[in-house]
């Protein structure tokens, strides 16, 4: 790929829509929502039941331990998969197009570590599924997050947007579904089902979506050092690029500082299992997620829809967002079971449209088109990033503040202001 000439001004007049920038049907639209929560699907029963249930079958004795170090291992494939994914698919001149070779060879080679998985005896073997299950979904769902603007007009793009939103926590419920009650007598049996629908929803998807293929002459020979050097998006020359990282950024080091630790504030804090004998503190995050998730769910469909509309998606991000820092602030003031349910409310409202619409947002600012790939796995290490540093944050609060929640809450309220304002540094989208 030739390299990228970088403006010098500080705010740029987002690219004209192309003619393969036009209305995408309604089949379209169901197909990539599908094939996104298939991305997910791979991830989110993986990590929440099965990964914890074989280590605890293959080592019980040092199991959270072991679950620990292989989650990390998992977290580096997510972090390096969406920059790399993407920036190599902005570089490929196969006849399917860029996207579409590779979100089949991610298709398949995560359906062959699902099975690694499904049959790995020993620890070591486990670890090298769950780090290419974690590289090739995440690359999946890059791909798909790179065909917004690569194919969608910006009067689409909150609704498509949204789908993003959504998949996340259908994912997680459907994924829930089937280990927990379908396969709840042999758990990992459904391993092979989650095989079978990454497989089944991506090859749907690249049936109906066409893309033109770049030609050989539009890619340079490759050379290590310049394709490294792309890597790097200097802020300087492009600030809105930059902006919308850092609001993103800022938004999910607050959401996941706060929410690690839900368990533990539900039982030390709130005390659920006194205030509620016979239950235990994962059926409070099970009731909470459940709150959590109707409005989540209407906010992302009605963001989207509602920034498509006005065409503004600053104005939306910035009330999302705000609605998440107040969130925050409900439990920071009141303890109670009452203040908790209606903390899960504000903060499905505020994340589920902050999400839709930050990412059609984000589609807006992408520096050059050639490396569009490369830079919305670049915007996707704003929300995998936070889930490694996070955790060291709110416990670095709670060990400052001799366990101070409210401390917490607080401190996560903060990261949501700061995200609110700062987008409005972003110049060339309303």
């Amino acid at each position: 790929m030739a390299e990228t000439v970088l403006p010098t001004s500080h705010s740029s007049t987002p690219p004209e829509e192309t003619d393969e920038q036009r209305k995408v049907s309604f089949p379209f639209q169901i197909l990539y929502f599908l094939s996104t929560i298939s991305g997910h699907l791979t991830i989110l029963p993986t990590v929440i039941m099965l990964l914890p249930l074989q280590i605890r079958m293959l080592d019980p004795h040092t199991s959270e331990i072991t679950l620990g170090w292989v989650e990390a291992v998992g977290g580096i494939a997510s972090v390096i998969a969406a920059p790399i994914i993407g920036a190599i698919s902005d570089r490929t001149t196969a006849r399917l197009g860029r996207r579409r070779f590779w979100m089949l060879i991610s298709a398949v080679c995560v359906a062959l570590s699902l099975l690694l998985m499904a049959n790995s005896q020993l620890i070591w073997m486990l670890a090298l599924g769950w780090f290419l299950v974690q590289f090739f979904a995440d690359s999946i769902t890059t791909l798909l997050q790179a065909i917004i603007p690569d194919r969608i007009p910006r009067k689409q793009r909150g609704l498509l947007s949204s789908y993003v939103g959504l998949a996340t926590p259908l994912a997680a419920v459907l994924g829930s579904i089937i280990v927990a009650v379908i396969f709840k007598k042999n758990q990992l049996s459904a391993y092979y089902v989650l095989m079978g629908i990454v497989l089944v929803m991506v090859l749907l998807f690249t049936l109906v979506y066409r893309e033109k293929p770049i030609s050989k002459n539009e890619v340079p020979p490759f050379q290590l050092g310049a394709f490294l050097k792309k890597f790097w998006v200097s802020p300087r020359k492009h600030p809105d690029f930059a902006w919308a990282f850092v609001t993103r950024l800022l938004l999910f080091l607050g959401y996941f500082a706060v929410t690690t630790f839900l368990q533990y504030y539900l039982k030390d804090v709130l005390q659920y299992e006194k205030l509620f004998p016979g239950k235990t503190v994962n059926d409070g995050i099970l009731a909470f997620q459940s709150t959590l998730l109707v409005p989540m769910l209407l906010s992302s469909f009605v963001g989207g829809i509602i920034s498509d509309k006005l065409q503004r998606r600053k104005p939306v991000v910035t009330a999302a967002a705000l609605l998440v820092m107040i969130s925050f602030l409900i439990p920071a003031f009141a303890t109670s079971w009452i203040a908790v349910q209606i903390w899960a409310v504000v903060l499905g409202i505020g994340y589920g449209a902050f999400f839709a619409v930050d990412t059609a947002l984000a589609t807006q600012v992408l520096p050059n088109k050639e490396d569009r790939g490369k830079d919305i796995g670049i915007i996707a290490l704003a929300l995998a990033l936070p889930q490694i540093f996070s955790p060291m944050i709110g416990s670095g609060v709670l060990a400052l503040t001799q366990r101070s929640y409210s401390a917490l809450f607080v401190v996560g309220a903060i990261f949501a202001l700061f995200s609110a304002v700062l987008v409005w540094r972003i110049k060339s989208v309303r």
